[in-house]
């Protein structure tokens, strides 16, 4: 299993050029291959956090009140911060695909902000399946993408 991503790897594959746009998020998801391997699940030692609306979802599958739910999660000003490993993760699956929150959805991408930068989409590494994507970037352009001159 590999460790946790650092603040280095994501600088690295931003200045890459790729913008936070639509498109690119869009071929980003078309080209990832998950591998099931539930690192997403366990890698973020600061938890998930979802939205209230997305909580309350989460709540309802189980058959929770919201403030049930919000008991075996951190609350931090409007949302819920899910502690990892993902307590809707069983034998190494998730239990709430269908209904699973946007950051789960995104994974293994992330916006990537930088003060004077634009932002970008950046690949989690620490996802087997997003490091082929990354490979599959490091051979060069690929069509379909959108890019930016990198600022300096």
């Amino acid at each position: 299993m590999a460790g946790p991503v650092s603040g280095e790897s994501f600088r690295s594959y931003a200045v890459q050029g790729l913008p936070n746009t639509a498109s690119n998020l869009e071929w980003l998801r078309e080209h990832f291959e998950c591998e099931q391997c539930g690192q997403c699940c366990c890698l973020h030692s600061l938890g998930v956090r979802v939205t209230r609306s997305e909580a309350e979802q989460l709540a309802q599958r189980e058959r929770l009140s919201l403030k049930e739910y919000a008991a075996n999660v951190l609350e931090d000003r409007g949302t819920f911060i899910i502690r990892q490993p993902c307590r809707h993760l069983v034998d190494n699956r998730c239990v709430v695909h269908d209904i699973k929150p946007s950051v789960c959805r995104k994974y293994p991408f992330h916006r990537y902000e930088e003060v004077d930068r634009d932002t970008a989409w950046v690949i989690i590494v620490g996802c087997p399946g997003g490091q082929k994507l990354l490979n599959l970037l490091s051979t060069g352009k690929q069509e379909g993408l959108e890019y930016r001159p990198i600022k300096t």
